[in-house]
């Protein structure tokens, strides 16, 4: 029909029919799906091939932690003559020493307002975070994906969101690298700058496959179909490909019956075959380039316009400045190897991937991951037949014997494997034992030197596993403790960007889907539970209380010492020093208390400081203090400045007491150097008309206790004693009996003034 309507003339002429205009878009976009659909399949088909070195190397990293290090072809020699495949998992220590490093101290985080308003809602938006995090099991997750990249060098964590009815709608969970295909172009730590797409592969059963996409019911029965008929991707055991779960010779021509007992570490073909109907479903995470209008001022400025909001309307409408550019748009298919089943925009805004790489150690050539077992592969699996030769020698007996001296050699060897051996020989001819010693001494040696070089390769010393070393000393012990906390750095440095970029992509989901009134319960250590209303109407304002949909918040991981050995040395120097002060300055200790205990990895640290900061007086530094502490500050700092104007007053007053007492005491100084100089020239004058007295005199100042100072006395002025030449002389009408000089006022010893 449409081509008779080309022939009958223009377009514009022939009548259009709105059912066959539909027919034709619909057709048009089937065909460009199915286009989409071939390009990205193609495309994950090519990053298989690209990465599949990569691939093999995890898969082998992942087989040697889990003790799978034996190839089938080595374990079948060495079973042929009666020689087992030991292993010794040497490494298997070293990545468990990592993993618990992470367990005992995992990343904590804090929400941050960028405006000042927004810090209750920060706050509020920390809580939820980590109830997310309580209901999802979001910390032993992260636990996941960082084995995952410290074994094989990469793992996963996924923000998303549950539709399964009951459960918290916003997800945090980790995704199995085998079932990733990223884009192996990516090298930026956060993928989402210049990562392209990344596939999910989800293994679902038939019945609920087709009860979520019940419009392609039949392209999944098709590849339901087709999945039972083609071999598993991505199984592989030690680089051997297994095309089938009934391969039972590894394709090498091993039989299983072989492996015995030691088919524990030798490792068997698996895949699910079982009754139950599944299908394969592909997650097609792409992004696409797309022109945009952003606003470049005021309040908008940097934001895209969008149509939707009156508000940009009305801006562009009054004309605002703006200008295009290009942006990347997520967009989501799910798909199966040989039909799209459904695609569209991404319906998340943050407009990032789901699915956050944990990276181990990368390559610099090619970007490929590895994680610590690729440099403690060759060493290990040296040590295992260095201990497996070992073993077999010291358990051997060689013998070398003349032909003929006995009758029947298999027997003989039997009997000289037993330790009570009674073999018989012919006269005349030799038998005697091939010693070995040398060469089991030879591969304990080179055994040895294997364990030290597994050390070395991990990073991983000695004294961090609690080994008895050479270190002979406390600080060489932490020293060496300290090297093997900086060599694996880089793993924690890895899951700290990982954990922040992912708390990014949980705190948009939150922001977006939690916009209904909800009541959460945090639930804390020691602590009665709290309840915790969030987006809660206000009937009479119709503003929303505890409000986390609208305020802009960012994700920050607290920075984080993991070498736990150098802060705990740091820690018990500082509180040395806090032990020498405390005697002189105990007040000082009191005020550092706070600052000590939060050094301390243990349990209620948080309550224990508030506690202190509580019983000092003290307030949390790094929160903005509310009104109700701003007023006690006001009111504390009013009460301060009263103390110290009454201090200050009580010290002028001291002071001014002070300086009337000096004052007076140089008073009373001077009056008694008067009255001393007085009672000299009476005591002069006596002598000076009774002369026979001052032998008796000097008697009674004897025994009084005075010195003689040799005519000298220091406290009285020479020109005191002995009057000037020159100088009137008293005449002896003016003395009185009792001593006193007539018109000369003397003070009496009772303070009466006598004339």
């Amino acid at each position: 029909m449409f081509e008779q309507r080309e022939r009958s003339g223009p377009a514009s002429e022939a009548p259009i029919d709105p059912d066959e205009e539909l027919l034709h878009k619909r057709e048009r976009d089937h065909e460009e799906l199915m286009h989409r659909h071939g390009v990205l399949i193609g495309q994950m088909h090519e990053e298989l091939a690209l990465q599949s070195e990569e691939r093999y190397q995890m898969q082998v990293d992942d087989d040697f932690h889990h003790h799978l290090q034996w190839d089938p072809r080595d374990a079948q020699i060495l079973m042929e003559r009666n020689q087992a495949p030991l292993v010794f998992n040497e490494g298997r220590l070293s990545a468990e020493w990592v993993c618990g490093t992470e367990k005992r101290n995992r990343i904590d985080y804090k929400i941050l307002p960028r405006a000042p308003d927004d810090e209750k809602v920060a706050e509020v938006a920390t809580k939820v975070v980590k109830y997310t995090d309580d209901v999802n099991l979001a910390r032993y997750h992260r636990s996941i994906a960082f084995r995952a990249a410290v074994v094989s060098g990469l793992g996963y964590l996924e923000e998303s969101i549950n539709i399964e009815p009951g459960q918290e709608m916003i997800y945090a969970g980790s995704v199995d690298w085998r079932q990733v295909v990223r884009d192996s172009r990516s090298r930026d730590p956060d993928y989402n700058k210049d990562g392209r797409y990344i596939f999910r592969k989800r293994k679902l059963d038939l019945d609920y496959a087709i009860a979520l996409l019940p419009d392609c019911k039949e392209s999944l029965r098709q590849s339901s179909a087709d999945a039972n008929t083609e071999g598993l991707e991505d199984r592989w055991y030690l680089g051997e490909r297994l095309t089938s779960a009934h391969d039972q010779d590894y394709t090498n021509g091993m039989p299983a019956s072989l492996t015995g007992e030691r088919g524990a570490f030798i490792g068997t073909t698996y895949a699910d075959t079982g009754r139950r109907s599944s299908v394969e479903i592909i997650e097609c995470w792409y992004k696409v380039p797309e022109t945009v209008e952003l606003f470049s001022r005021g309040r908008l400025d940097g934001v895209q316009f969008d149509p939707q909001k009156q508000d940009h309307v009305e801006a562009k409408s009054t004309g605002w400045s703006m200008y295009k550019t290009v942006k990347w748009r997520m967009r989501v298919m799910l798909a199966t190897e040989h039909a799209p089943l459904w695609d569209g925009p991404s319906p998340f805004k943050h407009e990032r991937f789901n699915l956050i790489p944990v990276w181990g150690f990368r390559r610099g050539r090619d970007g490929q991951p590895y994680g610590l077992w690729r440099g403690m592969r060759d060493p290990q699996s040296d040590l295992n037949k260095r201990m497996s030769k070992a073993l077999w020698a010291a358990s051997s007996n060689r013998v070398v014997a003349d032909k003929g001296a006995v009758d029947d050699v298999d027997e003989a060897r039997a009997e000289y494997a037993r330790p009570d051996a009674w073999i018989e020989k012919k006269p005349g001819s030799e038998i005697r034992d091939v010693e070995n010693q040398a060469d089991i001494a030879a591969s304990l040696n080179l055994a040895d030197r294997d364990r030290e070089h597994l050390r070395n390769a991990s990073g991983v010393t000695d004294e961090n596993l609690g080994r008895d070393t050479n270190a002979t000393s406390g600080k060489a012990v932490l020293a060496k403790q300290d090297q093997g906390g900086v060599t694996t750095a880089e793993l924690f440095d890895s899951l700290r960007i990982s954990t922040q970029l992912a708390g990014q992509v949980r705190l948009s989901n939150i922001q977006q889907f939690m916009t209904s009134h909800k009541i959460i319960r945090i639930v804390g250590s020691n602590k009665p539970v709290e309840w915790l209303e969030i987006n809660k109407p206000d009937p009479d304002t119709g503003e929303y209380l505890n409000d986390i949909t609208a305020a802009q918040l960012d994700y920050i991981v607290d920075e984080q010492d993991w070498n736990a050995s150098l802060k705990q040395a740091a820690l018990s120097e500082f509180v040395e020093v806090v032990k020498i002060i405390a005697p002189t300055a105990p007040q000082a200790v009191i005020n550092l208390l706070d600052l000590i205990a939060e050094q301390f990895n243990i349990t209620n640290k948080d309550e224990i400081v508030a506690r202190i900061r509580q019983f000092n007086g003290q307030r949390d530094p790094s929160r903005k203090p509310t009104p109700e502490e701003e007023r006690a500050m006001a009111k504390n700092k009013d009460k301060a400045e009263m103390l110290d104007q009454i201090q200050t007053q009580t010290l002028q007053a001291q002071l001014s007491k002070l300086e009337a007492e000096v004052e007076k005491m140089g008073s009373e100084k001077v009056l008694r150097m008067v009255e001393a100089l007085y009672s000299a020239l009476q005591a002069g004058q006596i002598v000076a008309q009774v002369p026979g007295v001052a032998p008796v005199a000097d008697e009674i100042a004897k025994g009084a206790g005075f010195v003689d100072q040799g005519g000298q006395n220091p406290g009285i002025p020479a020109a005191a004693i002995a009057p000037p030449a020159g100088a009137a002389q008293v005449a002896p009408e003016l003395l009185q009996t009792d001593g006193a000089m007539q018109g000369i006022e003397t003070p009496a010893a009772d303070g009466v003034q006598v004339m």
